[in-house]
């Protein structure tokens, strides 16, 4: 049951790195005499150009609305905050140059493209993770108490009496311990993935 279960974590995990589409972030958009455009990856693009396997399809104060050539899906790129700039003189050309600067410049503050994607995986092997070590804990907790009553009551309420128990009975314990080690392993490898995710989640109950 442990090898199966393990197997297919890795398939799952595989089976996401491999069909990930590329990434690319969107650091700042401008609107000028020529039209809009935006700053990817670094460059400047305007609606039409292709950037790492995706056309853009639109420039708003937003973001960039792009579509996938290879399966033609369409996906929002939203612009680091603040970083969406407008050239109030539309025929300064420095104007349109300091703009882009301070947008290549801006620390991008949004999430790159695919990142949606990585999270619904993280979340997945999260529940995954509890649930596997929620599974392990109630089967390490039958094992006690078949051992007798004290043993399970101890494992139930008192911290050290389980690693006690593992050690006198290892032969016994070592199937549910091997599997509370492998939710413990997911859940560590799920806040891993997206750990921007956790900390925000974190410091909205820390007050």
């Amino acid at each position: 049951m442990l090898r199966k279960l393990l197997l297919t974590a890795l398939i799952f995990c595989a089976g996401w790195s491999f069909g990930e589409r590329p990434q690319i972030l969107c650091t700042g958009t401008m609107s000028g005499a020529k039209g809009a455009v935006a700053v990817i990856d670094g460059d400047v693009y305007r609606a039409n150009d292709t950037v790492a396997g995706y056309q853009v399809i639109s420039i708003t104060d937003r973001g960039v609305n792009v579509r996938y050539l290879e399966d033609g899906s369409e996906h929002f790129v939203m612009v680091s905050s603040g970083a969406a700039l407008r050239a109030e003189t539309q025929n300064d050309p420095a104007a349109t140059k300091e703009g882009k600067t301070k947008a290549a410049k801006n620390e991008p503050q949004t999430q790159p493209l695919g990142m949606d994607k990585k999270l619904l995986i993280s979340l997945s092997l999260l529940g995954l993770g509890m649930l596997i070590s929620t599974i392990s804990s109630i089967w390490f907790l039958v094992v006690s108490f078949k051992e007798s009553v004290w043993w399970g009551l101890g494992c139930l309420f008192i911290p050290l009496i389980p690693l006690i128990f593992l050690i006198k009975y290892w032969y016994e314990a070592k199937r549910p311990f091997g599997l509370m080690v492998l939710g413990n392993l997911l859940i560590f490898g799920a806040v891993f993935m997206a750990p921007e995710f956790f900390e925000q989640y974190s410091a909205c109950y820390s007050y």
